[in-house]
């Protein structure tokens, strides 16, 4: 009878652990967060189109975000992942696994303020044997995309486009920083908005993580522009940025 209860309590414990480890793996991935919920007191949702780079693998966390990242270490009791805090807080901040899919993961909080964040994972077709920032640095393209054209120039820190502006379109900046996480080439424009560059038949595009969980796809086909107004346009923001 012992034998039989030694035995049985063995099972048991690596069931557990199997399932412990199940938990946890099942999660692991590279996802962008494409959609923020969050409801409050007065039962009205506030929608936030935050977009983030998260890496989740061996029981870590890992956000990315426009100029840094950060990790927690975290832990999944069946559909509860708890998280430890950072910021000199003390306990952990549970999160609901409300559905784990194929291309996707979405977890809810409970509490005053409840949350549902919406995260698309990036999938392994996407992924780059190569680092294609040295092919774009110093560049424009024409963007083709089902929502018409447009023309980009890639700068080391800087992405510039054309915008209408009166009767003419006149260049644009916002700041930029390359990334490359796990095979997976990020543009950060630095507007919470990231592209995943991906080289198929020795043609470029862009992908953009949508609401519908889906990339929507941008083609990048090199052009030749006037540079001069590109260093001017560069030249203006950085004395108006040191002015502030």
């Amino acid at each position: 009878m012992k034998k039989v209860i030694f035995y049985f309590t063995i099972m048991i414990s690596i069931l557990c652990l199997a399932l412990f480890y199940y938990s946890n793996k099942r999660i692991d991935g590279i996802y962008v967060k494409v959609i923020e919920i969050n409801n409050y007191n007065n039962g009205k949702d506030f929608i936030r189109d935050s977009q983030k780079i998260v890496k989740i693998e061996n029981q870590k966390i890992v956000s990315y975000h426009f100029d840094y990242s950060e990790s927690n270490d975290f832990y999944v009791i069946g559909n509860i992942i708890k998280q430890e805090l950072n910021f000199d807080e003390i306990g952990y901040l549970n999160y609901n696994i409300k559905a784990v899919n194929k291309d996707s993961l979405v977890l809810t909080t409970n509490g005053i303020n409840k949350q549902k964040k919406v995260f698309l994972r990036l999938p392994d077709s996407l992924k780059n044997s190569s680092n294609f920032k040295n092919k774009l640095l110093d560049k424009s393209f024409k963007l083709v995309s089902e929502y018409g054209i447009d023309t980009v120039h890639f700068n080391e820190n800087f992405l510039l486009n054309k915008i209408p502006l009166g009767i003419e379109k006149k260049w644009g900046i916002t700041s930029l920083t390359y990334d490359t996480i796990d095979n997976f080439q990020i543009l950060n424009t630095g507007m919470s908005r990231f592209f995943i560059i991906k080289e198929n038949n020795n043609r470029v595009f862009l992908y953009l993580p949508s609401f519908d969980k889906t990339f929507k796809q941008v083609e990048l086909i090199e052009i030749q522009v006037d540079k001069s107004k590109i260093r001017e346009t560069i030249e203006n923001h950085l004395k108006y940025k040191n002015v502030w």
